[in-house]
């Protein structure tokens, strides 16, 4: 599965926000539309596709059967620490940046 996001600023100094995902079954477009007035702003957005891209990373572990391995060891992710953080991608002996 592919997914393309976007948001920029238009020409009126509104934002623009695109998703599109091409996936086996078949195409799904969203589009929304932000004021330059609300509270969304640069960084926030950045977040949020930020935050997006994990889970989407987390989703492809699942699938491809490697969600509870630790991306430093190989070893298995504790039941506890991806109850705390279910987008984590390693055990407790390797602490993030985030801890």
């Amino acid at each position: 599965m592919h997914t393309t996001r976007e948001s920029r600023a238009t020409s009126s100094g509104s934002w623009c926000y695109s998703e599109s995902v091409d996936g086996a079954s078949g195409r799904a477009t969203a589009h929304g539309r932000f004021d330059a007035m609300s509270e969304v702003s640069n960084e926030s957005v950045a977040e949020i596709g930020a935050r997006l891209d994990a889970v989407d990373a987390a989703l492809d572990r699942i699938r491809d059967g490697s969600y509870r391995q630790c991306a430093m060891c190989a070893g298995a992710i504790e039941t506890e620490v991806l109850a705390g953080d279910p987008l984590r991608t390693t055990c407790a002996a390797h602490p993030t940046l985030s801890d």
